[in-house]
């Protein structure tokens, strides 16, 4: 039976699988060190919520003191981590024509639309209706 083509086959649908195989194909085999854990884990709780360094810490199995010296190692912050996940978040998601930026701002962890356009203004130096148009387009 599974040599019989399909009558149905979705050949969009096909494409996009084998697109996600070779992206998960790809992280399987790239090593992971703490930093990519640290983002990786940022971007969840950003899904889940606000970040906290200490909710991040306990899934990542370290003390909040632990990263921040880590952290302060290579000249970051945590805070600093959570606004770079934000941001690319955002531009991530500005890219998506049907998202409207209050809800866009409630993804990324902000409570309203105004708070996004000034922090996006602060990272960028555009807004985001001005980031999404310019990336719309190239």
């Amino acid at each position: 039976m599974l040599s019989l083509p399909l009558r149905q086959a979705d050949g969009g649908l096909h494409a996009l699988l084998l697109r996600h195989v070779d992206l998960l194909a790809r992280e399987a085999t790239r090593p992971v060190g703490w930093r990519e854990r640290l983002q990786a884990q940022v971007e969840e709780a950003l899904e889940r919520g606000e970040p906290s360094l200490a909710s991040v810490c306990a899934r990542l199995g370290m003390s909040p003191r632990g990263l921040q010296r880590r952290l302060k190692a290579e000249g970051r912050t945590f805070r600093e981590v959570t606004e770079d996940a934000r941001l690319e978040k955002a531009r991530r998601l500005l890219a998506d024509d049907s998202l409207n930026v209050a809800g866009i701002a409630q993804r990324v962890g902000y409570s309203d639309a105004r708070a996004l356009r000034r922090a996006f203004q602060r990272w960028t130096g555009m807004s985001p209706g001005r980031y999404r148009r310019s990336t719309s387009a190239a």
